[in-house]
């Protein structure tokens, strides 16, 4: 893309990172599209152009930001139209406490329940969302978890 023409190629692709946030006992996990010395950038396809980052987004880069110490940026790519989007500083300190709070009210809701069909019996998944990963992961929830409530 124009953005990113005279940029050399990135050092990495797909890395791996890992995050602990205070008071949360169990990191949180990622996958940096692309870094490289100075910064980073997550690709994102999508059918509308958003004006800014979107917020999941910007939580979602604020975390790898947060594990490699330096600053990262968001391309938006539709299929006629591109726009690179940093996330500033500010955002991600506010994306980074909003993470935090929402561990630790994991972590609460966990706490109080006896059996993971307790916590299921809270929440109604929406098994189209791209969270799940794959087909089999997502049928295994059905099976095993949500087909029991």
């Amino acid at each position: 893309t124009a953005e990113l023409k005279d940029v050399p190629s990135p050092n990495a692709r797909q890395l791996k990172i890992q995050h602990l946030f205070d008071g949360i006992e169990v990191p949180v996990i990622g996958y940096i599209d692309y870094i490289w010395d100075e910064w980073g950038l997550d690709l994102k396809t999508t059918e509308r152009m958003p004006s800014k980052p979107k917020t999941d987004h910007a939580r979602q880069v604020s975390l790898y930001s947060a594990a490699k110490g330096k600053p990262f940026k968001l391309l938006y790519v539709t299929d006629k139209k591109r726009a690179m989007y940093p996330v500033f500083q500010t955002e991600a300190e506010v994306a980074l406490r909003d993470m935090r709070r929402i561990a630790l009210a994991m972590r609460a809701v966990l706490s109080r329940a006896n059996h993971a069909l307790e916590v299921a019996e809270c929440y109604a998944p929406d098994f189209d969302a791209f969270y799940w990963g794959n087909d089999k992961t997502k049928e295994e929830a059905e099976q095993k978890v949500w087909s029991q409530i």
